[in-house]
């Protein structure tokens, strides 16, 4: 029973193979740039794109994640997203510039209740 706008995306084969496609597209180009560098990111992210293609839809691929590992699917689907804003942020010099606010408005003693 498909019956919002959400749910037609979550149950669109369409979405998710171009969803997939474009990242597997990223990573081809990412290859002929930089050759064959493998890092931890580039390997959870070839894992993340194929299983997100393969699945077709996103409902299908968080129904497989809960049916694999129910206390953690979770994690296991935001944890690539979240190290993904981390590293833009990080590369962009933000994290860089939060850390210094805090450093400016903390002390020895005010600095734990801020981080």
């Amino acid at each position: 029973n498909v019956t919002s706008p959400a749910q037609h995306l979550e149950h669109s084969k369409l979405l998710g193979i171009a969803i997939g496609l474009l990242c597997l597209c990223y990573l081809a180009y990412y290859f002929v740039i930089a050759g064959v560098s493998l890092n931890l990111n580039i390997v959870i992210a070839v894992f993340l794109f194929l299983a997100i293609t393969l699945h077709q839809t996103p409902h299908n691929l968080l129904n497989s994640l809960q049916q694999a590992i129910p206390s953690g699917a979770g994690i296991v689907i935001q944890f690539p997203f979240y190290a993904g804003i981390m590293a833009v942020m990080v590369d962009s010099g933000l994290a860089q510039q939060i850390s210094r606010g805090f450093i400016a408005v903390a002390d020895a003693d005010s600095l734990p209740f801020f981080s």
